[in-house]
């Protein structure tokens, strides 16, 4: 328990807006959600894009494959499927998220059939530090919403089905 305090303290001030932050030069998200009695493998359950490949000792390692972005706002980056990895810590009085290798899948050729996974870094990381300009600030922002909503246990919303005529 101590150690999750002194952990949380000290990333407490180099935690930039939105809960990103720099580690080891990459951007890394984090989140505390306070929620003590959370099932950790059945809130993964609920995006079928997320799964654990490890857990031990109350700590969850896992992927998210081609998940779809929900952010309604900012550049153009924000409706690319996302590719990341991230680690639950499951402690007494909630659960700390960590993502990091955070990925858009860019579509691009004719048919945009090409799939190039660019990551955080390439579009808003400048001299080793996280820009501070407005478009970073609005897409960052859009993806710790989207972040946020992928790890608090709420459903995310389905595509809806494409329609056709006959």
């Amino acid at each position: 328990m101590k150690k999750i305090l002194l952990l949380l303290l000290f990333t407490a001030p180099v935690m930039a807006q939105n809960g990103f932050k720099m580690e080891d030069g990459s951007i890394v998200w984090e989140r505390f959600y306070n929620a003590p009695t959370a099932d950790i493998k059945s809130l993964i359950a609920t995006n079928e894009k997320l799964s654990i490949t490890s857990d031990a000792d109350d700590t969850y390692m896992g992927v998210g494959e081609a998940v779809k972005n929900t952010c309604a706002s900012g550049s153009v980056l924000m409706k690319c499927d996302t590719n990341f990895s991230f680690t639950i810590m499951k402690v007494a009085d909630g659960y700390l998220v960590k993502v990091k290798d955070f990925r858009f899948l860019e579509k691009y050729g004719p048919m945009q059939l090409r799939i190039i996974p660019n990551s955080l870094e390439k579009y808003y990381l400048e001299y080793g530090k996280i820009r501070t300009t407005p478009k970073t600030q609005t897409d960052l922002a859009c993806v710790d919403n989207f972040l946020s909503g992928v790890f608090s246990g709420h459903a995310m919303p389905s595509e809806s089905p494409a329609l056709t005529s006959n």
